[in-house]
């Protein structure tokens, strides 16, 4: 609790210049879109890996080679 306390008055006893904070602002917010994609990547990879793994046993995998006559 006191950490917090402490903390919190040192925020206060910064010298408020705005001129830095459009900076903070846009790295912050590339960081929130950085983790959304990774958490979107991350769900639709393992949806797409389902969805492949259907697909070649519904159909029996690719045939290599060119095609028949």
């Amino acid at each position: 609790m006191r950490l917090g306390l402490r903390t919190l008055a040192w925020w206060h006893s910064l010298p408020a210049n705005d001129r830095g904070a459009s900076l903070v602002e846009y790295a912050f917010l590339a960081m929130l879109i950085a983790i959304a994609a990774l958490a979107a990547l991350q769900f639709l990879g393992t949806e797409v890996n389902g969805n492949i793994k259907d697909f070649n046993t519904q159909y029996g995998g690719a045939r290599g080679g060119p095609p028949g006559p």
